[in-house]
């Protein structure tokens, strides 16, 4: 082998290494149009590793086999802006790679797979004005399942998303399409439309989520509403119907169907003023909360004069009225409460919008301190799960068209005992995990509707109103006032008062937040296992339904066993569970009764414990005790962590019994153990 140089007739020039009169090992190669390649021959055959340049000044650097572009390498032309690094086969783009180009300010780029020069399978695009696509490719199109993100210019806000299916560069199929707007004084949802596309317009059947809390379902045509379809305004008011170019067909400004004959000119210009006259005199709680399974009409069954009867229905009659104008009176209350909660209390990360969930609603009882034993969550939630128009899901169906709403409880049954066992679920999908089934519990499934005491259940304002009437329901449900006399004292007495003064103080420093959404990322870990040890104590019998609770006699059991484990202080777990506890239905309010003998005191004590000892914790709850029990003995983060591991290990059998707690100042009542307030 020696070092030489070959000219060929065609004027190519050779010049490296030969052997037996054949380019072999390293040499350079420059053919008559400037092209040059250095790097290893093998058998007069450009093979191995080398770098091409040609005379538009682009060059190539990386694998070759046969003198193509062949393996792993990376081709740059500056001149025209643009580098390919990756994987190559027989001269050509093949396999995982990243293409980018830059010209002045603007760059652009895909990364991900190639199949002979052209994109296919999955890959990323960032365009020149920042918009990026996810997704699978096809012949260099967008097609398949693919996510496609537009950004305000110069920014990297988003300005729209697009999550679905893709067909020859255009939307196709099923998809997702959210108009990311920041938060306004009337939007509580983003613009947010799910449903079928066709050729990138919405065609088909979809769901249209309006700003305001209107909701569209049906069929669409061109992009705009046509077919059949339901709109549901944000007031509650509905429409069903035909729909043609994105208008309701033989529908009136309030409602009603159009009289034939009559002219559209002097038709707009009388309903126009009807609505109008509606707006300012109707009240619209009217149309925004249904509480009718609450106003008792099993009482007609206990009239048996037909005068008594007919008495009746006439006051029945007025007391839905009367309720929505007391409403109507704390409107400015119940928006500013509304506002509050949804965007600066326990706010989870979610895109959808602005709404408050079910998690904030519990912060706000809790704020307000309602809670007592005639008040628990579990007992709310599943009174306010069976309203007819409690239910706002984001759920949908690509299949069926349709959404997957819980199914209400019968309106039948209204006593709190055995109110769970009335759950209709026939229809309901199982989810062994209910609302736990994320590792993320504050970046949890926003459309958990099958969860009775789902954390991230949506609310409209609408749903708010109704949820209050009903919270007034279940606090005053022992007592024999009428449902307006329940709202109006939960009103005044409770809330206005007591949340007044709690977003006062917030005004001036920022709202606390509850434990278990400080420390989510605490949870975040152990969500899964934790909820499948309150699963495994739960009360729940009915498997097909997720209203998973513990009776607070349960949690100081598993208390007391972590407790003593971990030889900590003997915390008063009365005292903890009414921390947020309405002050005048407190143990404490019964010990400090001075017009009370010490014996009554005792007796009434004993008694109250035992009440709340049949009460129920929900997940929430359960979660949030946990982290208050930590945190009162060491404030450290890591410590909450190690803590809620050692609560998983230990309670995670049924059979575990704790001969410690022999040792903690406690009362046996009906075999459940419960920590006793010391006397002073």
């Amino acid at each position: 082998m020696g070092t030489g140089e070959a000219r060929y007739k065609n004027g190519n020039v050779y010049e490296g290494k030969i052997k037996n009169g054949k380019m072999v090992g390293e040499g350079s190669y420059v053919w008559t149009d400037g092209t040059k390649f250095e790097g290893s021959f093998v058998k007069n055959s450009i093979d191995g590793k080398g770098t091409f340049a040609w005379p538009d000044g682009s060059t190539y650097t990386g694998d070759v086999k046969s003198g193509l572009r062949h393996g792993h390498g990376c081709y740059t032309n500056e001149q025209a802006g643009y580098k390919y690094e990756g994987q190559w086969k027989h001269g050509l783009r093949d396999g995982e790679g990243t293409l980018t180009y830059s010209k002045g300010e603007k760059s652009s780029g895909y990364k991900g797979s190639w199949v002979k020069g052209l994109k296919e399978g999955y890959g990323e695009y960032t365009y020149g004005s920042g918009n990026v696509y996810k997704g699978e490719w096809q012949q260099n199109k967008k097609h398949g399942n693919g996510s496609m993100f537009w950004y305000y210019p110069n920014s990297v806000i988003l300005r729209e998303k697009y999550v679905g299916s893709w067909e020859n560069d255009r939307q196709n199929g099923f998809g997702t399409h959210i108009w990311m707007e920041e938060k306004g004084e009337s939007r509580v949802l983003r613009n947010r439309y799910v449903g079928q596309w066709k050729d990138g317009v919405r065609e088909g059947w979809g769901m249209f989520f309006y700003a305001n809390g209107g909701v569209y379902k049906g069929e669409w045509r061109g992009g705009l509403k046509h077919g059949v379809g339901r709109m549901v305004y944000e007031n509650g008011e509905e429409y069903n119907g035909e729909f043609a170019k994105d208008r309701m067909v033989d529908r009136t400004l309030d409602g009603t169907v159009k009289a034939s004959g009559e002219s559209d000119k002097l038709q707009s210009k009388y309903y126009a003023t009807e609505r109008a006259r509606f707006e300012v005199e109707g009240n619209p709680y009217d149309t925004m909360i249904d509480v009718s399974d609450i106003i008792c009409l099993e009482q007609l069954e206990n009239l048996s004069q037909p005068t008594a009867v007919l008495e009746y229905v006439r006051k029945y009659e007025r007391i839905p009225s009367v309720i929505n104008r007391l409403l109507l009176q704390h409107n400015t209350q119940l928006k500013k409460w509304y506002k509050h909660y949804s965007r600066e209390v326990d706010c989870p990360a979610i895109e959808e919008g602005f709404m408050l969930v079910s998690s904030q609603l519990w912060r706000l009882f809790r704020d307000a301190k309602v809670l007592c034993l005639n008040f628990s969550l579990a007992e709310f939630d599943r009174v306010y799960v069976q309203g007819r128009r409690s239910k706002f899901s984001l759920k949908y169906d690509p299949l069926l068209g349709v959404e997957k709403e819980i199914i209400p409880i019968n309106s039948k049954e209204l006593s709190m005992e055995g109110r769970k066992d009335s759950i209709d679920c026939s229809n309901i999908i199982p989810n062994e995990l209910g609302m736990a089934h994320e590792e993320n519990f504050i970046e949890e499934s926003f459309n958990d509707e099958t969860d009775v005491h789902s954390g991230m259940r949506p609310m409209l304002f609408r749903h708010f109103a109704e949820a209050i009437v009903r919270a007034s329901f279940v606090c005053y449900q022992d007592s024999d006032a009428s449902l307006r006399d329940k709202l109006e004292k939960f009103l005044s007495e409770k809330l206005t008062p007591r949340l007044g003064e709690v977003m006062s103080k917030s005004s001036s420093i920022e709202p606390a937040s509850s434990l278990s959404f400080k420390f989510g990322n605490v949870f975040d870990g152990v969500n899964r296992k934790l909820f499948e040890v309150f699963k495994l104590h739960s009360l729940n019998t009915n498997d097909k339904i997720f209203d998973y609770t513990i009776s607070v006699s349960t949690f100081f059991e598993m208390a007391a066993k972590v407790l003593d484990e971990l030889k900590m202080e003997k915390i008063d777990l009365v005292e903890l569970l009414e921390r947020d506890y309405d002050p005048l239905c407190k143990a404490d309010a019964i010990l400090a009764n001075e017009d009370l003998a010490e014996e009554d005191k005792n007796k009434q004590y004993e008694e109250h414990v035992k009440g709340l000892l049949k009460k129920e914790l929900i997940y929430y709850e359960f979660k949030e005790f946990i982290a208050e029990l930590a945190l009162c003995c060491n404030k450290d983060e890591d410590y909450l962590k190690e803590f809620v591991n050692h609560w998983i290990r230990i309670n995670s059998c049924l059979l575990y019994t704790s001969d410690a707690a022999d040792d903690m100042q406690c009362v046996d009542l009906g075999g459940r153990r419960i920590i006793k307030k010391k006397k002073h």
